[in-house]
């Protein structure tokens, strides 16, 4: 799966891959350059930035993709890895989905619509700690 974001007026690619080792642990790659993976990680939370929803949604499939990993590990019929094959690809896709949609959220909103959205984010995070 890849993408392409905005840097300043530079245009920068983003790949998110899933690999496999030689002991057949599954884990997230995510192939871009330094400006990108900074930028993501640097983007601040309470103000619902592009940057920060894609940090949190490559969170999120990171997480899907261990715990499939461990079911990876345990399978040893062709249907099996088969089925969890078609799993890791179908969030890859959301992934993918999830990546366009926010970035063309961030040109259609409007600055209180988008600091709606963090504090909506942010109260469904808390709501899930209690």
């Amino acid at each position: 799966m890849a993408g392409y974001f905005r840097i300043g007026s530079a245009r920068t690619a983003l790949t998110v891959q899933v690999v496999e080792d030689a002991e057949h642990r599954l884990r997230v790659q995510t192939l871009a350059p330094a400006s990108i993976i900074e930028a993501l990680a640097d983007a601040p939370e309470n103000h619902g930035s592009a940057f920060f929803r894609v940090f949190d949604a490559l969170r999120e499939v990171e997480r899907q993709i261990t715990t499939l990993a461990k079911a990876w590990l345990e399978v040893s019929t062709r249907p099996e890895r088969l089925a969890l094959c078609e799993r890791i690809f179908s969030n890859l896709r959301h992934l993918s989905h999830s990546l366009e949609r926010k970035g063309r959220q961030s040109r259609r909103r409007t600055t209180r619509a988008e600091v709606r959205s963090g504090q909506k984010a942010q109260c469904i995070r808390l709501s899930t700690m209690l």
